[in-house]
């Protein structure tokens, strides 16, 4: 989650990017990957989430497309992690709600990645790292 609470579990933080200063040094180490979802629960915007882009490209431009995974992460922010866990508190309206055709449109529909980026962030990453060859 990018090393920053979200909501609608955590309150939204004041300055929802505040937790990059943390997150953007463990770049040295080789074997930390980055989860990028929830990016558009921190926008102020609204979809298309523009606003975070410039935060996005911070964490893509210190950690390398290599090692940043996309993930919709959609079950938290409609209420629901795992198969037993309801959290009400997603059921109700808060900032930055959206739904998986909106972060994946986030990512798919962008003109701030290149379309390698965009396969990397998609499904290449995670590959790579999990060694998967889908047959």
């Amino acid at each position: 989650h990018m090393g920053i609470a979200q909501p609608p579990l955590n309150p939204r933080p004041a300055q929802p990017w505040l937790g990059l200063a943390d997150l953007l040094p463990l770049r040295a180490l080789p074997n930390v990957y980055v989860k990028l979802c929830g990016a558009p629960v921190l926008s102020d915007q609204g979809f298309p989430f523009a606003d975070v882009w410039p935060h996005v490209r911070q964490i893509l431009d210190a950690f390398g497309i290599g090692r940043v995974m996309w993930a919709s992460d959609v079950g938290r922010f409609q209420g629901r992690i795992g198969w037993n866990n309801e959290f009400e508190v997603a059921h109700r309206p808060y900032p930055g709600k959206h739904n998986y055709a909106e972060a994946l449109r986030f990512v798919l529909d962008t003109d701030k990645l290149s379309s390698s980026e965009k396969e990397a962030l998609l499904g290449g990453t995670v590959r790579r790292f999990t060694g998967w060859t889908p047959e």
